[in-house]
């Protein structure tokens, strides 16, 4: 938290720095944020590691609701407050804000949190397990991240799929072999702890799966509409219908057109190239208009073309996220009743032996 609370601080300093120091700015917030990060990546598991060490056996599992349901208030309500924030004041306050609830926290901590020691728990690092999973997040992050740009079929993506593929296979050997894992893939034999982890991940896939989403769409739009005006230009240069000075002037025109698509214009985006007819002998314009015309609506329906791939491909994904999230709820349920079945075994044996006792 105490990493978190800095990162933060930095972040809102960035443009800070920049004067003091030197330096572009957004170079100062990138590096503040990264730092920021590793406090953030290790809130989560610590905070439920303070859950196990304050409270009872018998109280964990109220606690750990309760945590879920305030991470859960948290996600729906953080980009609105970020919003209101940018909105009203600043967008380093999106940072600043972080500063109080930080503080709150790190003494709540140093006054209710008992330093808690087990000199039975080894404190070696999975050096092979560590680097093995590390290369596999960082190849399946910059797949995802640059697909549109680099093209979901380019060597590069495919060879990022694929050694993310390959690390985590050697991330499940290494584990398996080692005697101190990262993840001890035996727990996974219990029933019930194996259908928590899989309704864990689901609840997860649905909370970042519209985030996910919206920037497939949003990275789809641009390549989509990119490509729509590369053709549109070749179109109309292709095009013989048109007087021959008209195809500089729409080429220069399409280049030189906002072609980032949102949510206020997918609907009104088209080209009405009628207007350039003006520039013709009074005699030909009525079959420039015309011609113009036909060639505007090419034009259209080439950038119509592009928002529905991309919200075609957007909803396969969606698609492909529902499925795995219905055979993930599936599990889910086979191995709760594995679990219990193996529980009411488990009774039956223990009366068995009671009554013989």
């Amino acid at each position: 938290m105490a990493i978190f609370s800095l990162g933060s601080l930095m972040c809102a300093l960035a443009p800070t720095f920049a004067s003091w120091i030197g330096g572009p700015a957004i170079s100062w917030l990138i590096g503040a944020r990264a730092f920021q990060a590793i406090g953030a990546a290790s809130l989560n598991p610590v905070s439920l590691a303070i859950i196990m060490a304050v409270f009872p056996y018998e109280r964990r599992g109220a606690a750990i609701g309760i945590w879920g349901a305030l991470s859960g208030v948290a996600a729906a309500a953080g980009p609105v407050l970020g919003g209101f924030l940018v909105q009203s004041f600043d967008w380093r306050w999106i940072f600043f804000v972080n500063l109080p609830f930080c503080l709150i926290g790190l003494v709540m901590v140093a006054l209710f949190v008992p330093e808690t020691r087990e000199k039975r728990i080894s404190r070696r690092i999975d050096v092979p397990g560590v680097i093995t999973l590390s290369v596999a997040m960082f190849c399946l992050s910059l797949a995802i991240i640059q697909g549109n740009d680099w093209g979901w079929s380019s060597t590069a993506i495919i060879s990022l799929f694929g050694g993310a593929l390959v690390s985590l296979i050697l991330f499940i050997i290494v584990e398996i072999r080692v005697k101190e894992p990262i993840v001890d893939f035996s727990l996974f034999k219990i029933g019930s702890f194996t259908s928590s982890s899989v309704a864990t991940f689901r609840q997860l896939g649905f909370v970042l799966g519209v985030a996910i989403l919206i920037s497939l769409f949003v990275g789809q739009i641009q390549s989509n509409m990119q490509q729509a005006s590369n053709n549109a230009i070749q179109v109309v240069q292709k095009d013989t219908t048109i007087p021959a000075q008209f195809h500089p002037l729409i080429s220069n025109g399409l280049k030189q057109a906002n072609t980032n698509v949102n949510s206020s214009n997918l609907q009104t985006k088209s080209v009405n190239l009628a207007q350039y007819a003006n520039n013709a002998p009074p005699q030909f314009r009525a079959q420039a208009r015309a011609s113009l015309q036909a060639l505007s609506d090419k034009i259209t329906a080439l950038f119509k073309q592009a928002v529905v791939q991309s919200f075609e491909t957007t909803w396969l994904a969606a698609a492909f996220g529902a499925v795995v999230g219905f055979i993930l709820a599936f599990v889910t349920l086979v191995f709760r009743r594995k679990g219990l079945n193996e529980q009411q075994s488990g009774e039956t044996v223990e009366a068995d032996v009671a009554r013989i006792g």
